[in-house]
């Protein structure tokens, strides 16, 4: 497992772990296979994917959904630890895919070509991109993370360009640019929320913002940020 770990890190291949829904198992994922391990801390198993390279793996509670770069997903079921191919070629997959969230019967996926929601029973889904000449659309094709929030609304964390927000009832895009008080654009390199909060990496620091009031506080301005970073560095022990 050591050299899978280094192999992937040095190759900047995937690299990822779940927790299991249902056990204390933890599943570790890489480019090419996925390996588990107990609550004992031991290794068990390191199950290969053929010709594929996974790219993303979501937790369920009978199974593991795996995306690949080819565009297909996969079930990994957890009592065989076997591979059943559930959906071939859905776009959004390559080269890479940078977040992924499970919610219901249905995922929600993006890298570098926009959003991609796949409903899991069914198999159809719809690509949400960017188009400049459609205000109703994506503000980027690059997405720093993704989140539903209590109204079932689908936020969009894109780099330089904003949230985007995709109302739970139609394809609406409420598109939320962040900025300085000086007007310049903030990029956000990842979030996650807690009810209507959205808590920030930016690259004005570490900010909250409410999905409510539209506004957003600085919790870290970033030199602080980096110097208390760079102080953790220094006194900490291996």
């Amino acid at each position: 497992l050591q050299k899978i770990v280094t192999d992937s890190i040095d190759n900047h291949h995937s690299f990822g772990f779940v927790a299991s829904l249902t056990s204390s198992n933890v599943y570790f994922y890489f480019d090419k296979g996925i390996s588990i391990i107990n609550k004992a801390q031991k290794v068990h198993g390191y199950y290969k994917i053929k010709n594929e390279s996974i790219c993303k793996v979501l937790s369920d509670s009978t199974c593991l959904w795996v995306l690949t770069q080819f565009g297909n997903v996969y079930q990994f079921d957890l009592v065989s630890c076997k591979y059943n191919l559930k959906f071939k070629n859905i776009p959004g997959t390559n080269p890479t895919v940078i977040s992924a969230i499970k919610k219901g019967n249905e995922i929600v996926f993006g890298g570098y070509t926009g959003v991609t929601r796949l409903n899991t029973i069914t198999g159809e889904y719809q690509l949400l991109t960017n188009n400049s000449g459609n205000l109703n659309s994506l503000s980027s094709n690059v997405n720093t993370g993704l989140v539903f929030d209590e109204r079932n609304n689908l936020w969009v964390g894109t780099p330089q360009n904003g949230l985007n927000c995709v109302l739970s009832k139609g394809n609406n895009f409420d598109l939320i640019k962040i900025s300085t008080k000086d007007g310049n654009p903030i990029e956000v390199f990842h979030g996650f929320n807690e009810g209507n909060n959205w808590f920030l990496a930016t690259s004005e620091g570490f900010i909250e913002y409410n999905m409510i009031s539209k506004e957003y506080s600085t919790l870290i301005e970033l030199p602080k940020l980096i110097k208390s970073l760079e102080s953790n560095l220094r006194t900490s022990s291996v």
